[in-house]
């Protein structure tokens, strides 16, 4: 039996069922914080997005077309973002990558309207794209911070309330739905009913 919540990490009592603070069943086999392996590929992704932005950024002082090939691969980098963003609830990744495809989109329909060549499209690239590193840094900073935090697999993902032995999918606290795999019947007393004479 462990010795502390794996929920809540509260200190427990030898050969606890459950846990005092949180009501978490325990076994031998204790349920596990889910470690939001979507949320941390989308979180690592706003770093690197970022990253690649500025290595565009900086390409462009050498060649326009050189930001051009950058801002393709972090377009690509940003499709992944938002869908792992979306898998795992994480509306910052959303944001971030959407602001990244925005800069590019916007980017895209100067050079077409224009008809800018490469060096005409230098410099506006690189002006345009210093003020975006000044709004989109603070932003990716939030986002980094603003990660979802681990949860156990039986809480509500909106408000945190434990979801064991409910008799519907619904979260009771904030109504939000739930997977009804997540269902668990509560167990019965290990000392069944007396047997008859």
């Amino acid at each position: 039996m462990p010795t502390t919540c794996p929920m809540c990490r509260t200190q427990l009592a030898a050969g606890s069922q459950f846990c005092h603070k949180c009501g978490v069943p325990l076994g031998d086999q204790p349920p596990r914080a889910f470690g939001g392996r979507g949320a941390l590929v989308a979180r690592w992704l706003v770093l690197v997005t970022l990253a690649v932005y500025v290595g565009g950024w900086l390409g462009c002082w050498a060649d326009a077309e050189i930001g051009l090939g950058f801002g393709l691969l972090n377009l690509a980098l940003c499709a992944v973002m938002i869908l792992f963003g979306l898998l795992s609830r994480y509306p910052w990744a959303w944001y971030v990558g959407i602001a990244h495809c925005g800069l590019f989109a916007l980017l895209f329909v100067l050079v077409v309207v224009n008809r800018w060549g490469p060096r005409d499209a230098q410099l506006p690239f690189i002006v345009i794209g210093l003020v975006y590193l000044a709004c989109a840094t603070p932003l990716t900073v939030r986002a980094w911070r603003s990660a979802p935090v681990k949860r156990h697999p039986m809480m509500c993902v909106k408000c945190g309330y434990l979801l064991y032995g409910l008799s519907e999918p619904r979260c009771p606290e904030c109504g939000t739905p739930f997977d009804p795999k997540l269902l668990v019947p509560q167990t019965p007393s290990s000392q069944g009913p007396a047997s008859g004479a």
